[in-house]
């Protein structure tokens, strides 16, 4: 049998937990999202790891919600004294993976070194001799739904921002968020990382269709601008994508 992941008390994890809640990364994204994440807005930050893109989207959206999606055991241990330190009382944590199916799967976790976690590579998988890594992997149950199965279950009316970086299981959570991309229409921000799609049996090709099949329009942003450029919809490329559906004002 695999060995399942039991939490303990490390320097690691402290250090984890000191960057978590005293740091803050993509300072450089605020004033980016501002216009984008509306005061009352509704985000799910889907693979929420320990809660960098979260605090940012908790201020952005003050008198919102925000659902923080992460499936790790480990991950969860170090994004809710973050949450709580950094006063994020408008986020949700849901532990739980978002896919294209309701399942009870597992996920893997490299163990770097004896109880050194790189969660932030963890990824969805339900082959237990899964060995793409030159590190072990430790496993860790969790429950997988769709986003338009969340909503329905939580009764949210409104969604205006999600952001993924899953690992290559973008596409899965996309198409399980089909009817709430009609109805609700989103903005979406993504990792398009094409070996990580390839690993969960997709392209970023396939990305590229399904969303464009939704009257999604791609843009990404642009190093000398600063700012968020709208890309050739012909041509599928990798990086961080927003997307927004062509009735948006953007």
């Amino acid at each position: 049998m695999a060995e399942y992941f039991q939490w303990k008390l490390t320097g690691s994890w402290l250090a984890h937990s000191f960057k978590a809640i005293f740091k803050q990364h993509h300072k450089d994204h605020i004033e980016l999202f501002r216009k984008l994440v509306p005061v009352d807005a509704v985000v799910f930050d889907v693979g929420a790891h320990a809660g960098q893109f979260a605090k940012i989207f908790s201020k952005l959206a003050a008198n919102g919600t925000v659902f923080c999606v992460e499936p790790g055991s480990y991950a969860r241990t170090v994004l809710r004294p973050a949450l709580w330190w950094n006063n994020c009382k408008n986020c949700v944590v849901l532990p739980i993976a978002l896919d294209n199916s309701n399942q009870l799967t597992s996920l893997s976790m490299p163990e770097k070194r004896k109880n050194v976690f790189g969660f932030g590579l963890t990824r969805l998988s339900s082959d237990i001799g899964d060995s793409e890594t030159r590190y072990k992997l430790v496993k860790d149950v969790c429950a997988a739904f769709t986003i338009d199965d969340v909503i329905k279950a939580l009764s949210i009316e409104r969604l205006d921002f999600i952001k993924a970086d899953i690992e290559g299981f973008e596409l899965n959570m996309l198409q399980g968020a089909e009817e709430a991309l009609k109805t609700l229409k989103p903005v979406i921000y993504i990792e398009i990382n094409d070996d990580y799609l390839k690993r969960a049996g997709a392209t970023k090709e396939m990305v590229w269709s399904f969303l464009e099949g939704l009257d999604y329009i791609p843009y990404r942003l642009d190093s000398n601008t600063h700012q968020f450029m709208k890309l050739d919809p012909s041509i599928a490329v990798g990086g961080d994508i927003l997307w927004t559906h062509k009735s948006s004002s953007f």
